[in-house]
């Protein structure tokens, strides 16, 4: 007989005998394993979908980067910007001694901007309690000029907001010049405002200064190596040293030889200026020296002795 005696629910706290119990667990069971078939499929999709879009919007989360649209030789400025790459992604914020702070980034966007992902500079003005009255866009990452020295690099953001009475209303651009400093190797560099040049009619900039051992010119480690006919002189010496040596000892302590018989190849040496001087006139010299002669000289049986006869035909008839 099934024990009905009272108790008290876990989950609702209310009076429920064990046989009630028993049942309820035994009902939900069967509603979990019927409803569970289809809630799975159903809720690994989602997740599927869900991962998807993950993966889709990765790219978005990468750093921007410098683009260099006015320069025919990307390579080049390509380059360049490696020589960044100790400050490269850093962002700075820098006050001036009016009323303006700036937002600089190199070659990354900053935040004052969230909808758009090229805005490398901004100048945000500020009142006299300190409050927010406006923010301009200086220059853009996406419209980049970059060059450099030998110890320094200068970056040029093109594309701000335009004037509103000076420099006839061209855009603001934000240039930012690198220098080489030994003593700056720090992680956060600091970065200065010079000016803004706006008393000019086109080509207004707003000028930062940045200081980093980055831009340093190095001079290259040279190696001092040896050339090819160098290593082929020591090779030749190398081996005329172990011959003179291994033959040497191999005549005196193999052969018993003593004298100038110790040296090795000894009779190929001994004839070695004959040789020499053989070769030389086999290959310098023109000419056939066995050919006979094709002609003969005046022997002597043909010349006269008698000198009378020959002046015989000077005389007066």
């Amino acid at each position: 007989m099934a024990d009905e005696r009272p108790g008290k629910s876990p989950i609702f706290g209310g009076s429920l005998t064990s046989k009630k119990v028993m049942k309820s667990a035994t009902d939900g069971r069967f509603w979990w394993s019927n409803h569970s078939r289809g809630l799975f499929p159903k809720y690994a999709i989602y997740t599927f979908i869900v991962f998807l879009f993950g993966l889709w919007g990765l790219p978005l989360m990468v750093d921007a980067e410098c683009k260099f649209p006015r320069h025919t030789n990307t390579t080049l400025a390509n380059q360049i910007y490696k020589r960044l790459a100790p400050i490269d992604q850093k962002k700075f914020l820098v006050y001036d001694a009016v009323k303006y702070h700036y937002n600089v980034g190199i070659c990354t966007a900053v935040s004052d901007y969230p909808n758009e992902d090229d805005v490398g500079a901004t100048q945000i003005e500020l009142d006299t309690s300190g409050q927010l009255v406006k923010t301009r866009i200086v220059g853009r990452i996406s419209d980049v000029q970059i060059m450099a020295g030998t110890n320094w690099v200068l970056l040029e953001y093109f594309g701000g907001d335009p004037y509103n009475s000076h420099c006839n209303g061209s855009s603001r651009q934000a240039a930012i010049m690198i220098i080489c400093d030994e003593n700056s190797s720090s992680d956060n560099p600091k970065l200065r405002v010079i000016e803004e040049n706006r008393n000019k009619t086109s080509g207004c900039y707003y000028l930062f200064e940045l200081s980093h051992n980055c831009v340093c010119y190095k001079e290259p480690f040279i190696t001092v190596g040896l050339g090819t006919g160098s290593i082929i002189v020591i090779i030749f010496l190398c081996a005329v040293f172990v011959y003179l040596i291994g033959g040497f000892m191999y005549m005196r302590f193999v052969l018993g030889a003593k004298g100038y018989e110790q040296i090795p190849n000894y009779g190929f040496w001994q004839d070695f200026g004959n040789l020499l001087s053989d070769g030389c006139n086999l290959a310098c010299r023109s000419g056939n020296q066995g050919q006979p002669k094709t002609y003969k000289g005046i022997g002597d049986d043909q010349l006269q002795d008698d000198d009378d006869e020959r002046d015989e035909h000077l005389l007066p008839m």
